[in-house]
């Protein structure tokens, strides 16, 4: 098993925030991930519609990486103003690899996407580095 330096954190729509690698979302050998643990939270509320209204990736030394919100008043004044907002949130792990002459070189991402009508926004940060990278994918 791969250790994760970059994390995610999700902001839901009863107001509580929860962290990948804390609480309900810690790491449990044997069993689904953390994502999907949330994914399956999200999906047996029943009656009560729970969603994600903002998704970000976060490092142990503080490090934040944000996606738009959805929500009505953030933080950020130009999410404010935006008249185009997410429809759905996701995340995912991607290595990309090469062999080169010095062997095999890998890099662990951590994913985190805000999709639109229009396409998906995806925001790449490097497990070691913590560079991060923006790239949209139209839909």
């Amino acid at each position: 098993m791969r250790h994760h330096n970059v994390l995610w954190f999700a902001s839901l729509s009863d107001g509580n925030t929860v962290y990948e690698g804390k609480g309900d979302y810690s790491v449990i050998p044997g069993q689904l991930s953390p994502w999907l643990r949330l994914q399956e939270h999200l999906n047996a509320t029943g009656t009560y519609h729970l969603y994600l209204t903002s998704l970000g990736l976060y490092t142990a030394d503080g490090q934040k990486y944000l996606l738009p919100p959805l929500g009505k008043n953030p933080s950020f004044a130009p999410y404010r103003k935006s008249p185009v907002k997410p429809i759905s949130y996701n995340m995912f792990r991607q290595v990309d690899a090469e062999i080169n002459q010095d062997g095999q070189s890998e890099k662990l991402y951590t994913v985190a996407e805000a999709r639109y009508e229009q396409g998906t926004v995806q925001l790449y940060v490097d497990n070691s580095t913590k560079n991060s990278w923006v790239n949209f994918k139209p839909a």
